[in-house]
């Protein structure tokens, strides 16, 4: 169903890509658009996706309530409000990248292409934003990257860093971060017992600290990391094995 434009702008305004935005100077400028946003609701379950890769790029989602994951691993749930399409408009890409589906009964709108590349060339903080976040997203996943293989040490390493780069605290010392234990799982693809060896094997070296007993029969998820570079020196461990190895055999 088409969209009414009094008050979308201020709900868009509430995801990073629209950050700062004035939502009136917004609503304007949607209002200028000659294709109508389109509001629809989404089922949960992989059958009917959201979107699919290579599937035409004519629309982004914003995602105005319920959950949206891609197909990935590891997962990461989108919870609204959320905007998922700033690398097809900044790549200018005819086709989506990835595939999403919602994992609970969801509402979206459908912002078309021509209205937000509007939106780009008369709001230019918009543009600003979205680069923002696409770098920092392509930083979390380089690092999520190297938290899928390895010892757990430097899988559990690697997965910390990842959730600081999202937030550009990935250099520097005193760094605070809260997670689980099943979000370490999830990004390490560990069980628990792995994750409590890594995160033992982390606070044994003197990489980071946490509450908790040394059993982990209680672990609050609070670590603290004195010193970035040695937690990022323990996530490359297994890497720079692996690249030895290589330069040894090729001499």
């Amino acid at each position: 169903m088409p969209v009414e434009l009094a008050g979308f702008a201020h709900a868009l305004c509430r995801t990073d890509e629209f950050l700062g935005v004035d939502p009136a100077e917004l609503d304007a400028v949607l209002a200028e658009a000659t294709e109508p946003l389109n509001m629809r609701m989404v089922s949960e379950g992989p059958e009917a996706p959201l979107v699919s890769s290579g599937a035409p790029f004519t629309h982004a989602i914003f995602v105005q309530e319920g959950v949206v994951i891609p197909w990935q691993h590891p997962h990461s749930e989108l919870r609204y409000p959320f905007f998922i399409g700033s690398y097809e408009i900044l790549t200018q890409a005819s086709r989506w990248m990835a595939t999403y589906s919602a994992v609970k009964d969801s509402v979206v709108v459908e912002v078309p292409v021509s209205a937000l590349n509007l939106v780009i060339a008369r709001l230019p903080r918009v543009k600003e934003n979205m680069l923002r976040l696409v770098l920092l997203r392509v930083a979390r996943y380089y690092w999520t990257s190297l938290s899928s293989t390895g010892r757990p040490g430097s899988r559990v390493a690697a997965a910390l860093v990842s959730r600081l780069a999202i937030r550009q605290e990935d250099v520097g010392s005193d760094k605070e971060i809260r997670v689980s234990q099943t979000e370490l799982m999830r990004l390490t693809v560990l069980s628990r017992t792995a994750v409590v060896r890594g995160l033992r094997e982390l606070e044994d070296a003197g990489v980071i600290t946490s509450d908790g007993d040394e059993q982990r029969r209680y672990f609050s998820g609070r670590i603290l990391i004195p010193d970035m570079d040695r937690l990022k020196d323990f996530a490359f461990a297994d890497v720079r094995k692996v690249i030895a190895d290589r330069v040894r055999s090729s001499a």
